[in-house]
C-alpha cells in the first residue's frame, strides 16, 4: 500500500469527511483519474452513512465525471443515491448506450443494477446475462453470480464468483457475494479471508465490516491467544463502523462495548467519549420518541414511563437494537399497563 493509499485510508476508518475532501483538494489534482475516482467513491459511500445523500451523489458524480465507467461508482449511485423518480430516465441512457461499441457490458451491468434497484428481477436477469455474455469484468460476473444465486443455484455461483476474484479491485463486492455465499455453504474461514480483502479494498464499507466483526466474534473465535486476537480485530471493525456511521440507537451495543473496552486498557478519555456517545444517543431516542406521543396522550408522564421500561427491556433481550422493534415493546408494555389500570379499576368498583 502506498503513502497515497495510507491516507486516503486513514480519513476513511476514521470517518473524517473534511480529510478526504482536504485531501481531493490538495493532492487529487495531479493523480491519475482512476485514481481520483476511487477517492470520490470512497467519499461518496462515507457521506452517504452518515446521512448526507445529495452531497453523497454529487461526489458520485464528480468520481464518474474521471472514470465513468467504475463500476462501483455506478453500482453506488444506481442502487443507494439516485432518487427512484430519476431511474427510468437513467434506464433510457444506458439502454442508448448499449449500442455503442465498448460499453454494451457496462451498460448492460448498469441496466442491471436499475432493474434490482426497481424489484425487477426478471429485467434484472436479462441484463446481466447480456453483460456476461459481452465480456467477462468483474461486475458482469457479479451479477450473472446474483442471478444463479437467485435462482437457487449457489455452488454455481460460487464457481462464477471464484472467477472473479483475481479482478476484484474492478469490483470489489464480487469479494463480499462470495464471502456470503461461503458462509452459507459452511466454510467461515474461506469467508473470512475474503472479508478481510474485501475491507482492503473498501475501508468504509459497513456492511463488510459488520460481517467480518460477527465471523470473528460468534464464528471462528479461537482459543487463547488466537481469540484475543481476533476479539481486537473484531473490535477494530466495530470502532470504523462506530466512526464512520451516523450516531443511532442501532449500534447502542457498539458504543458500550467500545467504552468498555478503553476502560479495560486504562484509556479513560476515550472510554468517557464512547460512553457520554452512548447516554446521548438513549437519551436522544428517547426524547424524539416521547415527542412523538406526548401531544396525543392524556397523560405523558405516564408514557415516558412505558418507554424507559420499554428501552430497558429490550436492552436486556438483545445487544442490537431497531428502532421498529422498541416501538413493538413499547407497544407490548403500554398495553399491559393499560390492562393493569383498568383491573385495577374494576376491583375498586367491587
Amino acid at each position: 500500500m502506498g503513502l497515497m493509499e495510507r491516507d486516503i485510508e486513514r480519513y476513511l476508518v476514521r470517518g473524517s469527511i473534511k480529510g478526504l475532501e482536504s485531501y481531493l483538494e490538495v493532492k487529487g489534482g495531479s493523480g491519475p483519474s482512476a485514481e481520483r475516482a476511487k477517492v470520490f467513491h470512497h467519499l461518496s459511500k462515507l457521506l452517504f452513512y452518515q446521512g448526507r445523500e445529495e452531497e453523497a451523489l454529487a461526489a458520485c458524480e464528480a468520481g464518474l465525471e474521471h472514470n465513468p465507467l467504475s463500476y462501483p461508482l455506478l453500482y453506488t449511485k444506481l442502487y443507494h443515491l439516485l432518487e427512484r423518480s430519476r431511474l427510468s430516465e437513467e434506464r433510457r441512457r444506458w439502454i442508448q448506450l448499449a449500442s455503442q461499441p465498448g460499453k454494451r457490458e457496462v451498460a448492460y451491468f448498469a441496466i442491471g443494477v436499475i432493474s434490482l434497484r426497481e424489484d425487477k428481477e426478471i429485467n434484472a436477469y436479462r441484463a446481466f446475462m447480456k453483460a456476461y455474455n459481452e465480456g467477462k469484468r468483474a461486475g458482469s460476473l457479479w451479477g450473472f453470480a446474483r442471478v444463479l444465486s437467485d435462482s437457487g443455484d449457489t455452488k454455481e455461483a460460487i464457481k462464477v464468483l471464484e472467477r472473479a476474484v483475481s479482478k476484484a479491485y474492478e469490483f470489489p463486492r464480487v469479494l463480499l457475494e462470495l464471502a456470503q455465499l461461503e458462509l452459507k455453504e459452511g466454510s467461515p474461514k474461506k469467508a473470512l479471508r475474503l472479508l478481510r480483502r474485501y475491507v482492503s479494498l473498501e475501508p468504509v464499507d459497513k456492511e463488510g465490516r459488520d460481517q467480518l466483526a460477527h465471523i470473528l466474534i460468534h464464528v471462528v473465535r479461537g482459543r487463547g491467544p488466537v481469540k484475543l486476537f481476533r476479539q481486537r480485530e473484531a473490535l477494530k471493525h466495530l470502532l470504523v463502523i462506530a466512526n464512520t456511521m451516523q450516531v443511532s440507537v442501532e449500534y447502542l451495543w457498539i458504543y458500550h462495548l467500545l467504552a468498555n473496552m478503553y476502560q479495560q486498557r486504562g484509556e479513560l478519555g476515550l472510554a468517557s467519549r464512547w460512553e457520554l456517545i452512548a447516554q446521548k444517543t438513549f437519551l436522544e431516542t428517547i426524547y424524539t420518541l416521547y415527542q412523538g406521543v406526548v401531544n396525543s396522550v392524556q397523560d405523558p408522564m405516564h408514557e415516558m414511563a412505558d418507554m424507559l421500561k420499554s428501552f430497558k427491556s429490550t436492552l436486556e433481550e438483545k445487544e442490537i437494537i431497531t428502532p421498529e422493534e422498541f416501538m413493538r415493546n413499547y407497544q407490548a408494555v403500554k398495553e399491559t399497563r393499560m390492562l393493569e389500570e383498568m383491573l385495577n379499576d374494576g376491583e375498586e368498583d367491587e
